[in-house]
């Protein structure tokens, strides 16, 4: 087998390889919105994680608005699929790990700040596919 036909078979198993990876560690992202000082549902609802091992990452897309350190808290996650969730980008942004070790439905409170006040909770869901 000549030099080139080597590379190119290693460069064809690399991407064997690395497909499956980049597909399970995709990350997601949710967009969230206020209007009138109330959250809008978040885009995408519900939020669906294909895979394992992913970050879902949310976004307050309306200036003015924050995220407390439970900005994100995932309901009778019994199972510990969830962990790690922090905010991030002094406050607009709010990370959390999803295991997404089996298929099931989720319900998520979703807390915005207007300054120092709580505007009135939402809860959305993750769906793990």
């Amino acid at each position: 087998m000549g030099k080139s036909a080597l590379v190119a078979a290693g460069f064809a198993l690399m991407l064997i390889s690395c497909g499956d990876r980049s597909v399970e560690a995709a990350d997601v992202f949710v967009s969230i919105t206020v209007t009138n000082d109330r959250v809008d549902v978040p885009v995408p609802d519900p939020v669906h994680v294909r895979g394992h091992g992913h970050v879902i990452h949310w976004e307050i897309k309306t200036p003015g608005f924050t995220f407390p350190q439970n900005g994100i808290v995932v309901q009778r996650d019994t199972a510990r699929e969830f962990d790690g969730g922090h905010i991030a980008e002094q406050g607009t942004k709010f990370q959390l790990n999803d295991k997404n070790s089996f298929k099931k439905e989720y319900k998520y409170t979703v807390t915005i700040m207007k300054g120092s006040v709580a505007l009135t909770p939402l809860d959305p869901s993750i769906a793990n596919d």
